[in-house]
């Protein structure tokens, strides 16, 4: 038996099992605000920008999925990270037991369960609601700037500075992804940008400050998209650019924070994936995300994801590759492939002191 939701991954066999009986929670009603405005109850069928919708019309927000159309259940039971993970946490309650008894865990009722559920996916319950804190929250300067992947050296550096910032400043947010495809032969550097406080430019941290590529990598576009807006605007901007409709792998891995072993990832990755590139529809997008410490203290974090501020400041990489329907007969080379550069990667980052255990499981494939 599996139980299904709106997911947070797009790859074959997510939420599925083969031969059995799936229950799917997708007509599930959402309760919506509180009186108070201090809570919202939403349901697993929900994706976050249906949620984030509502909530902008208060100026809240919730922690909650950076890119629209991803589901409640999936990213709330993996411990999914938010646009607002260093100032909140990770975004970790009525659960059926295989008994058939209804249960509302909580930190004080059902500890054992509610710990459990807080990132360990669907393996402990069917969760059939979530009621989730809310916070204020208004427009906030965000989006991203485009450069040509040469450029990487720089961002890897910004990034590593940002990550070792002390103190941590709790409203900044970025991703530096690194997108090749052989749709238009290029490789790209998108810059994802986010400082949730709105305040004057001139007062935003000077490292978010990229340069974006001279001319614009897309020609009649402009070079960048930052601006001041709302959480629904910055998933749903971001949502646009990922085709779900091919055929996806996932894969992650976490290592300390290091500029040299972010180059060094990118290197293995390009040498590697060389017989792959002209599979049809080829895209690979390495997504390198922040995990400071201010993020992985864990506020008030009761979860099943152990203790990362043991692990010093780190950084993972989101693997999101994608081919045509066409390519299908590649699935299990392609499975051998990321295996290798995994493997690779994993023993140069030992050899450096660099490893860390922290999984995200939200984008771990088996």
């Amino acid at each position: 038996m599996s139980v299904r939701r709106s997911r947070h991954t797009p790859f074959p066999g997510a939420a599925i099992v083969e031969n059995g009986i799936v229950i799917d929670l997708n007509n599930l009603p959402a309760s919506g605000l509180s009186a108070d405005r201090r809570k919202i109850t939403v349901s697993p069928s929900q994706k976050w920008d249906e949620v984030y919708e509502l909530l902008d019309t208060y100026n809240l927000s919730t922690l909650g999925g950076r890119v629209a159309g991803v589901g409640v259940g999936g990213l709330i039971t993996g411990c999914g990270i938010s646009y607002f993970s260093p100032r909140y946490g990770f975004a970790c309650d009525l659960v059926i037991l295989g008994t058939g008894e209804i249960l509302t865990p909580s930190s004080t009722r059902h500890a054992d369960l509610w710990k459990a559920l807080r990132g360990g996916s669907n393996n402990f319950g069917i969760v059939t609601k979530f009621t989730l804190r809310t916070f204020p929250q208004g427009p906030f300067w965000g989006g991203q700037t485009f450069h040509t992947i040469d450029t990487r050296s720089n961002h890897f550096a910004a990034h590593e500075d940002l990550i070792a910032a002390y103190p941590f400043d709790p409203y900044v947010h970025f991703i530096n992804t690194l997108l090749i495809t052989n749709m238009t032969g290029s490789k790209q550097s998108p810059i994802h940008n986010i400082f949730s406080e709105p305040s004057p430019l001139s007062s935003h941290p000077e490292a978010l400050h990229f340069t974006p590529a001279d001319p614009p990598l897309f020609p009649g576009l402009p070079p960048n998209t930052l601006r001041i807006d709302n959480v629904t605007s910055f998933s749903r901007e971001y949502a646009a650019q990922s085709a779900y409709k091919k055929r996806w792998t996932f894969a992650t891995i976490s290592f300390g924070n290091s500029a040299t072993m972010m180059e060094i990832f990118f290197q293995i990755t390009n040498a590697t994936i060389q017989p792959l590139i002209n599979l049809p529809g080829f895209q690979l997008s390495l997504s390198y995300q922040p995990l400071p410490t201010a993020l992985t203290s864990r506020h008030r974090a009761i979860d099943s994801l152990g203790p990362l501020q043991t692990e010093g400041n780190m950084f993972m990489i989101h693997w999101a590759m994608a081919v045509d329907d066409e390519a299908k007969s590649y699935d299990e080379k392609i499975q051998e492939w990321v295996k290798v550069v995994f493997q690779k990667a994993g023993e140069a980052a030992n050899e450096l002191g660099l490893k860390r255990d922290f999984l995200a499981l939200t984008y771990a494939d088996g």
